[in-house]
């Protein structure tokens, strides 16, 4: 038969439980306050991490960026009261639990490290060097018997050549200065033309020309000679030097 414990003894079992379940009842009563905000915490208003905190539609996020505003204030020595938080811009103040409540939130609600600003971008020169290219002429007639039939009366190409720009895109950045080295190593006539910029360029020649890409944009690039229009054709692609802000350049 089984004895029973002492009475004292299980007087002190019984206080040890006892201590224990207020033990924890008091640590989900603090879970249960640091899970909730004072009900004007939602009256906290200004910017943070360059978002408004009162534009933010998600409400997660929101009460982050909320509690990042007041660790930031308090940070900055702003004085409370004693979970009041006095802001200086004459819109009264806002109360919410602090201690517990923001402890575990700093991590969660801050912004980081500060990100400097990227460094303009600083225009520089480019040198391009572009070569006339015949591709479907007169000459080629021999070469390609579909051709004579092609620049005949009535055909595909008629009063008309192909040439080409090599290479036909141009890619540069806004204030960048090009250094043109313009190639016509045939004996017919072309121009190299921009909407604001053009130079001739004669036969079996070797032309140097300067422009400053002044706009952002694409612009298109032409022969102007009627007979090589359109097929003689390319395109000028100039960046916008802010979205170039902070690129390492070569």
């Amino acid at each position: 038969m089984a004895r029973k414990a002492p009475r004292a003894r299980r007087r002190r079992g019984n206080m040890s439980a006892m201590m224990e379940g207020r033990g924890v009842a008091r640590k989900r009563g603090v879970a249960q306050e640091a899970s909730s905000l004072h009900p004007n915490a939602g009256k906290i208003t200004g910017v943070i991490c360059g978002l408004r905190i009162e534009d933010i539609e998600h409400p997660l996020m929101r009460k982050i960026r909320s509690m990042s505003k007041l660790v930031g204030e308090l940070a900055k020595g702003r004085p409370r009261h004693p979970a009041r938080l006095d802001r200086q811009d004459g819109q009264g103040g806002f109360m919410i639990r602090t201690g517990r409540l923001c402890a575990p939130l700093i991590a969660t609600a801050a912004c980081g490290p500060a990100t400097p600003p990227a460094a303009p971008y600083t225009p520089r020169v480019r040198a391009v060097t572009v070569t006339t290219v015949p591709l479907l002429v007169k000459e080629a007639q021999g070469l390609y018997p579909f051709l004579r039939p092609a620049f005949a009366k009535g055909g595909v190409l008629e009063g008309k050549e192909v040439y080409a720009f090599s290479p036909s895109t141009i890619t540069v950045v806004e204030g960048d200065t090009l250094q043109l080295t313009l190639i016509n190593p045939e004996d017919d006539t072309h121009s190299f033309v921009l909407p604001d910029f053009a130079v001739a360029l004669p036969g079996g020649t070797k032309t140097q020309a300067t422009y400053i890409a002044k706009h952002a944009g694409i612009f298109p690039i032409l022969c102007s000679i009627p007979s090589h229009l359109p097929m003689m054709s390319g395109q000028l692609v100039v960046l916008s030097a802010s979205s170039m802000a902070g690129a390492a350049t070569r």
